[in-house]
């Protein structure tokens, strides 16, 4: 019979290497930097200080960045020598007020793993506009990604735009522009994200999203 070429692989097989590839990514990941961060989660904890703040309906204080600061070393006492001074909406405060009920450690963890099940939630959304490629293979080959990597070790938070435009598409495509918009208001925690969208929305009198958007 004929020799299989060498850059020939069955589905099967791709999905097996992914899945060798995400568990040794990861793993090396959480024991060669996670493990070794001076703060473990880094951006995080500003978000964990903001959710704190809004457990106790105290909006304000984020703008007062010394009171913001002493707050944080507080909650993360070896935090003392790093000042983030907050810009967010008061959305964001919200987001992150079910994390600050718990420990700092382990409200990362928990962190870690709800932003990745959103991640790979969303993903799994997006891919199936691709009929020609397995959607776990998507999903799987999406949770190696550098910049999601480096998003999780970091604790940053661009996961909520993301779940605002990929949200924003789903719901539009079933002809929901009111919810459309209303999940699109995500995308405020970060509006330099957001301009060509408003754009957009006006320039094609998307008064309905626009609605939305104001809601949310």
């Amino acid at each position: 019979g004929r020799h299989r070429s060498l850059w020939h692989f069955s589905s099967h097989e791709i999905g097996f290497a992914l899945v060798v590839a995400v568990i040794s990514v990861w793993a090396a990941t959480v024991a060669l930097v996670v493990m070794r961060q001076p703060i473990v989660g880094g951006d995080f904890m500003v978000f964990y200080t903001l959710g704190e703040l809004a457990s106790h309906t105290d909006w304000a204080r984020q703008y007062d960045w010394t009171a913001f600061h002493a707050l944080q070393v507080s909650l993360v006492p070896a935090s003392s020598e790093y000042a983030y001074p907050p810009s967010y909406p008061p959305l964001v405060p919200a987001l992150y007020a079910p994390f600050a009920i718990l420990p700092y450690g382990a409200a990362f963890v928990s962190w870690l793993l709800v932003s990745s099940g959103l991640y790979a939630g969303l993903l799994a959304v997006a891919a199936g506009v691709w009929k020609q490629i397995p959607r776990y293979q998507i999903v799987l080959a999406s949770l190696i990604f550098p910049p999601f990597v480096a998003h999780q070790i970091l604790g940053q938070s661009s996961i909520w735009p993301l779940a605002g435009f990929v949200g924003g598409w789903w719901a539009l495509t079933r002809g929901r522009p009111l919810l459309a918009g209303t999940i699109l208001s995500l995308v405020a925690i970060k509006p330099h994200l957001g301009m060509a969208l408003a754009v957009v929305l006006l320039l094609t009198r998307s008064w309905r999203v626009v609605s939305g958007l104001a809601a949310g």
